[in-house]
């Protein structure tokens, strides 16, 4: 996958430059904090969430909390804003994560670079149209959270290949004695736009491994997340690891139509997201019976429009025999 190294240099970048975590209980508050108050953002940072291609609205929520060794005894005064600085200090760690040597010659390798040579990286766009529905989050006496909102509506009127994020930081705090720390002031969220064919999906199918004790039936949900207004991400069979990035393919659906026990349906290519973290190759089956329809020599994948399925037989090796996977995707 294109970026697969970025979003993992990229979370780790995120984990130090926004959670690193003042602990919000007594045991263990530092003793070089005793006695003072933080307003923090519960889980900073780095966020995603598609949103749908629709004119409605649509709401996101995030908690805003006290961190100290005691309960505040008064209430609290939140005052949140958008922050585009928050999203071009964001950008810049993708940018640096992209150009580290070690990233950048995973692109070179792969291919995955731009036409001038560069690793390629995200850069993230304020979401065009959004309310900051809490301007002020009041945190009740005796309390140490709150409830922060915002939303975006007019999904419909935006590119679906589009870059998009969102940041709100807390501003000022209320009584003056509660302070702010640069690391966990900030919630940041990416909003992609889902294609149709993003959602869950149940799998009827079969991993069939060289060796017959490790061949299996596979009846594992799967995630289908948007890359693109065409393709998607999901996981190989059920090895999928989103911690590494192993294990994980990219299907799009063809323009082209053919038909198969009756039915037109779209023909899928399948691509290897991250072979550098594995596996090595995948590829397509050359030919295989139907999953449906049971035709023999069947050369291609397809997507059927009517019931929402992909019909997928593909194939991956790392160096030794291949492992053959066989599933019938339904959208839930």
């Amino acid at each position: 996958m294109k970026n697969k190294i970025l979003v993992i240099l990229t979370l780790l970048a995120g984990v130090i430059l926004f959670q690193s975590c003042l602990k919000d209980n007594a045991d263990y508050w530092p003793a070089g904090v005793a006695g003072k108050m933080y307003a923090t953002v519960f889980s900073p940072g780095f966020h995603s969430n598609s949103v749908q291609p629709i004119a409605d609205e649509v709401t996101f929520t995030f908690m805003v909390n006290i961190a100290s060794d005691a309960v505040p005894k008064t209430a609290t005064t939140v005052n949140l804003a958008f922050d585009n600085a928050a999203i071009a200090a964001y950008n810049a760690t993708l940018k640096a994560a992209a150009f580290e040597e070690s990233a950048w010659a995973a692109s070179k390798s792969s291919g995955d670079t731009a036409a001038n040579g560069d690793p390629i990286y995200k850069i993230y766009s304020p979401f065009p149209s959004a309310t900051l529905i809490t301007p002020t989050v009041t945190i009740a006496a005796g309390a140490r959270t709150g409830i922060a909102s915002f939303k975006v509506a007019r999904a419909d009127t935006v590119q679906l290949s589009g870059n998009y994020m969102l940041a709100v930081s807390i501003q000022s705090v209320s009584p003056a004695t509660i302070m702010t720390t640069a690391n966990m002031k900030s919630y940041l969220v990416a909003l992609p736009i889902a294609n149709q064919f993003e959602g869950t999906y149940s799998n009827d199918g079969y991993f069939r491994h060289p060796t017959a004790a490790s061949s299996r039936a596979l009846d594992n949900d799967k995630e289908l997340l948007t890359v693109n207004k065409n393709t998607c991400e999901l996981g190989l069979a059920d090895l999928a690891d989103p911690a590494t990035g192993a294990y994980f393919i990219k299907i799009t659906v063809q323009d082209e139509t053919i038909v198969v026990g009756g039915k037109t349906v779209n023909k899928v290519t399948i691509v290897n997201s991250n072979p550098s973290v594995g596996p090595a190759v995948v590829a397509q089956l050359d030919t295989s019976d139907d999953l449906l329809t049971f035709d023999q020599g069947v050369t291609f994948n397809y997507y059927d429009p009517s019931s929402k399925k992909f019909v997928l037989r593909y194939h991956y090796n790392n160096g030794a025999a291949w492992r053959e996977i066989m599933e019938v995707l339904t959208k839930k």
